[in-house]
């Protein structure tokens, strides 16, 4: 069981790796050594906070997407039991462009929960108010599922979500929202591989009809304090009213929904654990470089690439770092 503890902590799922923890404890004969991996463990699901702040740059599919979002925030964690979470989250943010005059300014409220039951299944949900300068009104948008382990190697999951569609500072201006559901199946094997898929709908306010798909397989390779992630991932979407195009092949609509869409994406992914090299600290530092070419329709070449860094000083002084790239023909 210890080493099932450890698992969970390596997979990054601090909760199991604690209900672990918890259930070695009741049958005591605890290990001096095992003292210290369940104090850090404890400390792991101890109320924090944390200070954000973003900067996001889209831009591309001929004038669909057109967006700039700096934003400063704070989030507050809370486990009040093993088989809970809790996040709160507030964030400032102001939206611009390139094409327009004038920027949009927003504040925003979340609250996040997951709730686990019956050992081996789990209900997620969100809920979200942004209130905008440009309107008295505040729509709330949100999501909510469950998720669940069918058995050793097959877990799966159903969602409903309803989300503002953020492509354009004119789409936030009409307020512009999607609204559907997702369903999926995740399968592990006990070679390492794992395949699955998800299906999706969502009618957005304007009556447009979206469908989706995606389709994936993933090969892991373990050692003491790396990992590394090999996939394979297929993306199809279709709805049935396409962007309006001019006479230049610029879209001009608010947001993007093209006729039909794919993309065929290959990623090599590494995590570095750097725990081992950090004391006073939970052990969880850990290093990501994610990168990946692939193909869209009409033979477009794309690439993206991520860098996470997490570092732990000490027990209560923690950095993370995100920097993401996108970028097609």
């Amino acid at each position: 069981m210890i080493d099932l503890a450890g698992i969970y902590g390596r997979l990054g799922k601090p909760r199991k790796e604690a209900q672990v923890y918890e259930e070695i404890q009741s049958e005591g004969n605890i290990a001096p050594e095992l003292e210290t991996s369940i104090a850090r463990s404890s400390l792991q699901l101890s109320p924090r906070s944390t200070l954000e702040w973003v900067h996001l740059t889209q831009s591309g599919r001929d004038g669909a997407v057109d967006i700039r979002k700096n934003g400063i925030g704070t989030s507050i964690w809370v486990t009040p039991s093993l088989d809970t979470d809790v996040r709160i989250q507030y964030e400032n943010n102001r939206f611009s462009s390139d094409k327009a005059q004038e920027s949009i300014t927003s504040n925003r409220a979340m609250g996040e929960a997951l709730v686990e039951f019956g050992e081996s299944y789990e209900l997620f949900g969100t809920f979200e108010l942004e209130k905008f300068n440009i309107s008295s009104e505040t729509e709330p948008v949100y999501s909510a599922g469950i998720r669940g382990q069918l058995d050793d190697y097959a877990s799966a999951f159903v969602k409903v979500k309803k989300e503002l569609v953020y492509d354009t500072i004119d789409a936030i201006r009409q307020g512009i929202y999607s609204q559907g559901f997702q369903t999926g199946l995740d399968i592990e094997t006990v070679y390492g591989v794992m395949f699955g898929g998800e299906i999706g709908h969502y009618r957005y306010q304007d009556d447009v009809s979206q469908n989706l798909l995606h389709l994936f397989t993933a090969s892991r390779v373990f050692s003491d304090f790396s990992e590394w992630t090999l996939q394979y991932d297929y993306h199809y979407e279709a709805n049935d009213t396409p962007d309006q195009i001019d006479r230049d092949g610029h879209v001009n609509d608010v947001y993007w929904h093209p006729k039909s869409f794919y993309d065929h994406f290959f990623s090599l992914n590494f995590e570095h654990n750097l725990g081992n090299l950090i004391k006073n600290g939970t052990g969880k530092s850990y290093f990501r470089l994610k990168n990946g070419v692939g193909v869209e329709k009409d033979a477009n070449l794309i690439y993206k690439g991520a860098v996470d860094i997490f570092l732990e000083k000490r027990a209560h002084e923690q950095l993370l770092g995100q920097l993401w790239l996108s970028q097609s023909e």
